[in-house]
């Protein structure tokens, strides 16, 4: 297959590899799952019916959808809470490039949807890297190198897997990303990148099949800047999303508050409060539109308004008030 088209995923693989996201990345409880399952079941039973699917589904069959639950006398938490599964489905296909355009972008957002990202400190951001130095085995030079660049760029996490060999620009000094929409972006790398990346490039060789019996595997791990034995032939998200997990627990972080998408979220928001502007960010993080990375805002205005209450002399003097 011509690696640059997209896989025909059926309903029941596009519902299976969202629901192994959110058991391995967001940690949701069973009943939660099936919630999730039964809402992608249903609107995949709607489009069948109207001889389509969930990769080919556009805003007006999903419109369609919802307007036969109202119809139907489905309450309005329920509609609800469903367009908010529908509107994750579709929001993960498309960060991870099986579907090119989001056709539930439009739809109203349900009230209580719209949530600050959850972030880390600048702290334990450096508590994980630290950690991860630690350790000089093949897969600790990997794990690092994949956590410094993913910190030092604040890529995707399906794109810093899946970085072919030749991304690298000359010397390290940036890698070219091919995001969304196949758009290409520049992304610098600082120099503990650089350091990580040269220490982790002198063990690659290690992660290569080196089985006769799986040659074809084995040619197709070469193009990859972090090989691994997978269907793909590079490192998965699971695998890397596992790691971090274990890291967080030898670093005495809680696992549920961490993730790549996390240290995304950490990276744009730790520039944003060091003076860096709104628009760099947008073409750092690889988003055709300024308003995305505006909610960064609201997570600095929040920092902002927890170190007053924390700092300001006023408060200082309330928390006194009453103590003997």
């Amino acid at each position: 297959m011509n690696p640059n088209e997209k896989r025909k995923f059926s309903d029941l693989e596009l519902e299976e590899i969202f629901i192994d996201m959110l058991t391995v990345e967001r940690g949701l409880s069973l009943n939660t799952r099936l919630a999730y399952r039964n809402d992608l079941k249903e609107i995949s039973l709607f489009l069948k019916s109207h001889a389509n699917s969930l990769l080919t589904a556009e805003e007006r069959d999903i419109r369609d959808f919802i307007s036969q639950l109202h119809f139907s006398g489905v309450s309005a938490k329920t509609i609800a809470r469903k367009i908010s599964s529908i509107k994750q489905f579709f929001r993960f296909l498309v960060s991870e490039n099986i579907k090119s355009k989001n056709p539930s972008l439009n739809l109203d957002r349900p009230k209580g949807e719209s949530k600050i990202p959850q972030v880390l400190s600048e702290s334990e951001v450096s508590l994980l890297l630290e950690k991860s130095m630690e350790n000089s085995s093949p897969g600790g030079k990997r794990l690092y190198c994949l956590l410094e660049i993913l910190y030092a760029t604040g890529m995707r996490v399906s794109e810093l897997v899946g970085l072919p060999l030749s991304s690298l620009g000359k010397n390290f000094s940036h890698i070219i990303v091919s995001g969304k929409g196949d758009r290409e972006r520049f992304v610098p790398l600082n120099d503990t990148a650089k350091k990580a990346l040269e220490d982790y490039l002198a063990v690659r060789d290690q992660f290569l099949i080196k089985s006769k019996k799986k040659i074809p595997s084995a040619n197709v791990q070469l193009k990859w800047l972090f090989p691994s034995s997978s269907k793909n032939g590079y490192v998965t998200r699971v695998r890397f999303f596992q790691e971090l997990k274990r890291l967080a627990v030898e670093c005495n972080l809680d696992p549920k508050k961490i993730s790549p998408h996390v240290l995304r979220h950490s990276f744009a928001t730790h520039l944003l409060e060091r003076g860096a502007d709104l628009k760099t960010i947008q073409q750092l993080l690889g988003h055709a539109d300024i308003s995305t990375v505006q909610i960064y805002t609201r997570v600095q205005n929040k920092h902002l308004k927890r170190m007053v209450e924390k700092k300001h002399p006023l408060s200082a003097i309330k928390a006194g008030v009453g103590k003997n």
